[in-house]
């Protein structure tokens, strides 16, 4: 179920992007800023805080941090360390192989 969220929400990203259509996925990219982006949540970071640090315009990187934020946080903090970890690679591995998918259909 995670795994058709983040495809459903990369494609939506990506459809409406000019420069996406110009160029290949950054999967290896993606996967970085989600990290970055499950790292935070699992942190505490406040959702407002992540949308004004990350979501500065409209432009395709401010859509991608967008998507990452809306996705984390539709998922549990975690106090545990073992299951913040746990948590964050998830993340990262729904969105990369959502990213390497989406990747293949544009092929």
């Amino acid at each position: 179920m995670k795994a058709m969220i983040a495809a459903v929400l990369i494609s939506t990203v990506t459809a409406s992007s000019a420069i996406a259509a110009d160029k290949a996925y950054d999967c290896p990219q993606m996967d970085k800023m989600a990290e970055s982006v499950m790292k935070a949540r699992q942190n505490g970071v406040p959702m407002a805080k992540m949308y004004e640090a990350s979501v500065t315009d409209n432009s395709y990187t401010s859509r991608v941090f967008k998507m990452l934020i809306d996705g984390a946080y539709k998922e549990s903090a975690y106090s545990s360390p073992k299951y913040k970890e746990k948590a964050i690679v998830d993340f990262r591995d729904t969105i990369f192989q959502a990213c390497l998918q989406q990747q293949e259909q544009k092929g």
